[in-house]
């Protein structure tokens, strides 16, 4: 029941995020001022421990986050740290999930949010050479296993995960063709489905997938898509907020909001219902989009839950009219 918020204080100090947390729905607050280390990119996830003895709440809480100032360099991994008392503070776990790359990738050091599974096996979803990656610890994060979901590419480096009751695990990325797909591992990420492709057709490009799962094989996929894209090349990223950006071939392109719910994912041929968030006269906003976000002022901010009754919520940003009414802290 405890609901957490975290926020890169980057007017408070160079490198660091607050972190406060409520354990009743929001009436009081508990802050932690520097809840952790890192830049941005920050993400939060609670599960069960391993083999330490929390204090004061029952989860561990894991914070994984970008480590320098810069994209990239001279990190290309996140780095991750645990909470024993419920987010008051925290102490490294100790390995870094992804090893150093060779080239540097685009925002390399941004992972997906960890997820734990009910045994306490703790998941960091990313991009990682170009490819969908999990990074899995069995202790903590102390030590750390890269495996590879699929080799149909990644056009995001933030791709999403989550872990049901039972300890499925479910993997959705936008692959290199920028259409959405879905993997599931039944063995705690060990081996991994053949990919199922989600978007419906007529969808030419999708972007951001972020999947929830409710019960064994019932997951929803939420996600931004367009019927109208020229398709590659693809828009280059662009953050619209913080620079001025050229559409370029994409000043014409809609992009919309789309919720997808597979009810037995481990099916065969899964049935896979989609439904588009909004009217088809009203999309969500117009321009360029990339597969790494900044889609105008949704940037990467779009997220899927599930309800106690099993009805999936999708989360989206409304922006057909994008202005800059701030100076950039830049």
């Amino acid at each position: 029941g405890r609901i957490f918020s975290l926020n890169w204080a980057a007017n408070a100090q160079p490198s660091g995020s607050t972190l406060s947390y409520t354990d009743d729905a929001g009436s009081t607050w508990t802050t932690t001022p520097l809840a952790c280390c890192g830049f941005d990119g920050q993400s939060l996830g609670a599960g069960p421990p391993v083999s330490s003895i929390p204090v004061g709440y029952a989860n561990l809480v894991y914070y994984c986050t970008g480590s320098t100032l810069g994209s990239s360099e001279p990190l290309t991994t996140p780095i991750c740290s645990k909470s024993l008392d419920g987010g008051l503070s925290f102490t490294p776990t100790g390995g870094l999930p992804y090893p150093l790359m060779e080239e540097q990738d685009l925002f390399a050091v941004w992972p997906g949010s960890p997820v734990i599974g009910p045994g306490g096996t703790l998941y960091l979803p990313k991009r990682h050479n170009g490819q969908p990656q999990i990074a899995i610890s069995q202790d903590e994060g102390l030590s750390w296993t890269q495996v590879i979901v699929a080799s149909n590419g990644s056009s995001s480096q933030a791709t999403r995960a989550a872990v049901d009751s039972a300890g499925n695990v479910y993997y959705t990325w936008t692959a290199d063709d920028h259409q959405v797909y879905v993997a599931y591992s039944r063995d705690e990420g060990s081996t991994w489905s053949a990919p199922i492709r989600i978007t419906p057709p007529g969808v030419v490009e999708a972007a951001l997938p972020r999947v929830a799962a409710h019960q064994p094989g019932k997951i929803a996929v939420a996600y931004l898509g367009s019927l109208n894209s020229p398709g590659p090349p693809y828009y280059e990223f662009c953050n619209g907020l913080l620079s001025e950006c050229s559409e370029g071939s994409y000043a014409q392109v809609t992009w919309n909001g789309y919720l997808a719910l597979l009810e037995n994912v481990f099916a065969g041929d899964p049935l896979i219902v989609t439904g588009r968030i909004n009217d088809a006269d009203r999309p969500l906003f117009q321009g360029g989009c990339s597969g790494e976000g900044a889609c105008k002022a949704n940037l990467d901010f779009i997220d899927v839950h599930f309800d106690a009754g099993g009805t999936p919520w999708g989360a989206y940003v409304d922006d057909c009219a994008l202005t800059r009414g701030f100076t950039p802290l830049f």
